[in-house]
């Protein structure tokens, strides 16, 4: 693009619509934005979603439940350690603050665990633990995929045994169909809109004590969708594609 003349890009840019994905530079956002391009995420919708923390502020300040989440406070581990486990007790989550697909995401129940979780990421941030386990024992969450203000696909994501926190499907974890309530439905995407996004997902925890009133775990802008589409036959990635086709 940045190789293209003025000509080039003015017709480039007015003719085709961009749907992006994966990891973004600010610069090829600076670049749509530059020339009016008609592009899906927005850059400040990326960036929402993208980071754990602002998110869950955000989405305190509406009300939404969700576990208590702290950004790390301290400068080494003992301090976050002493900092998480007074305000969200033991055991507590860790996660980095920018990351995707449950890649770093661990359960501390002492510091040696969290020193090991600082090795791989320096900014974590700290959340409440919640059980949330299937009549199989393993842990899940559940997960509605919204595309243009709709919900396309509930589903529940199991982890692949009992002690593992992760229900992400590359990870092991098992999907299938939920037959969702239509206020959850629109609590989904009045979650995914009010981020700004075009189509994403959002992840909640159903407590087991009251699995009626589940609570936001995170969102994602540029959710995966391939085991969605070979465990449970649904045309995700061609339901995205047509909406981005349709915007303005």
């Amino acid at each position: 693009m940045n190789n293209l003349s003025k000509t080039e890009k003015t017709a480039f840019f007015s003719e085709n619509v961009f749907l992006l994905r994966g990891e973004i530079s600010d610069s090829v956002f600076d670049m749509l934005e530059a020339n009016g391009a008609v592009h899906t995420p927005h850059k400040f919708s990326k960036r929402f979603a993208d980071d754990k923390y602002k998110s869950f502020s955000f989405f305190k300040g509406i009300g939404v439940p969700q576990p208590e989440t702290l950004k790390a406070d301290g400068k080494d581990a003992k301090e976050q350690f002493l900092f998480a486990s007074q305000k969200l007790g033991l055991p507590f989550i860790a996660k980095p603050r920018y990351g995707s697909m449950g890649r770093g995401v661990s359960l501390i129940e002492n510091q040696k665990q969290l020193e090991c979780a600082l090795k791989k990421c320096k900014e974590l941030v700290f959340q409440s633990f919640i059980e949330t386990r299937t009549q199989d024992k393993n842990r899940s969450d559940l997960r509605f995929f919204v595309i243009g203000g709709k919900v396309v696909a509930s589903l529940l994501r199991i982890a692949k045994d009992s002690a593992s926190i992760a229900s992400n499907a590359h990870q092991g974890g098992i999907i299938q169909r939920f037959n969702a309530s239509d206020a959850l439905k629109a609590s989904a995407v009045s979650i995914i809109c009010n981020a700004g996004l075009d189509y994403g997902t959002a992840d909640f925890l159903m407590p087991g004590a009251e699995p009626d009133k589940p609570l936001l775990c995170e969102i994602n802008a540029c959710p995966g969708f391939e085991a969605l589409e070979t465990q449970l036959n649904i045309n995700i990635a061609g339901q995205i594609v047509d909406y981005v086709l349709k915007l303005k």
